[in-house]
């Protein structure tokens, strides 16, 4: 199995409170993060409650039904690695 190293920006407190989560059920980040990944490819959904972000705006909302319908028609690219997803963004 081939590995890929995902670097991630967040504020310091929301890493400090996500880490104490973490470590009260024994997980380290790399864990919780494949747990979590995971989940999303196993149930083919964000193991979120979305519905609590009900102030995404309009355009916001229509570039999601659009990305959405694009993925359901099978309109989407696959990369193996974080420097191929940073050079086919560039693209764009």
């Amino acid at each position: 199995m081939t590995t890929t190293t995902v670097r991630l920006r967040l504020p310091e407190d929301l890493k400090k409170q996500a880490t104490k989560v973490f470590n009260e059920y024994g997980l380290d980040w790399s864990s919780a993060m494949r747990m979590i990944l995971t989940q999303v490819v196993s149930e083919n959904a964000i193991p979120v409650n979305l519905s609590r972000y009900s102030e995404i705006s309009p355009f916001m909302k229509s570039n999601i039904k659009k990305s959405l319908q694009e993925y359901k028609a099978g309109n989407y690219k696959t990369v193996d690695s974080t420097d191929k997803l940073f050079k086919e963004l560039d693209k764009d």
